[in-house]
């Protein structure tokens, strides 16, 4: 795990992108941000504590958004392997943050749409 720091308005993550690290916010602030129709819209914000990029190294899919910092921040960066060691080293906790997961996909209040290729 290594600590990376963001400028303000710093792309961390672009949507689509298939991500392989998972991002956890020390310090700072950052807008999650999707393209519907070439229109940037703000769907969310994360700011110390919450984390974001569990998407695609959870599931193997792209991140249905983008995150770009508002301020500076501090931002801890977990490699998937190392994310998913943890995770089967801890099998109740793996259980717990999937369950945790899924509850917020569920109550997420956000559609997420894909851009047409």
């Amino acid at each position: 795990m290594e600590a990376e720091y963001y400028l303000s308005k710093e792309d961390v993550i672009l949507q689509n992108e298939s991500e392989t690290n998972f991002y956890i916010i020390v310090s700072g602030a950052s807008d999650l941000l999707v393209d519907i129709n070439g229109h940037e819209q703000i769907i969310g914000k994360a700011v110390a504590r919450e984390s974001f990029g569990e998407i695609s190294v959870l599931l193997g899919k792209p991140q249905p958004y983008a995150v770009t910092t508002t301020e500076i921040s501090q931002i801890l960066c977990l490699s998937r392997k190392t994310f998913q060691n943890i995770l089967c080293d801890n099998q109740e906790d793996e259980q717990i943050i999937m369950r945790n997961h899924f509850q917020c996909l569920r109550g997420s209040r956000y559609t997420f749409h894909q851009r047409e290729v």
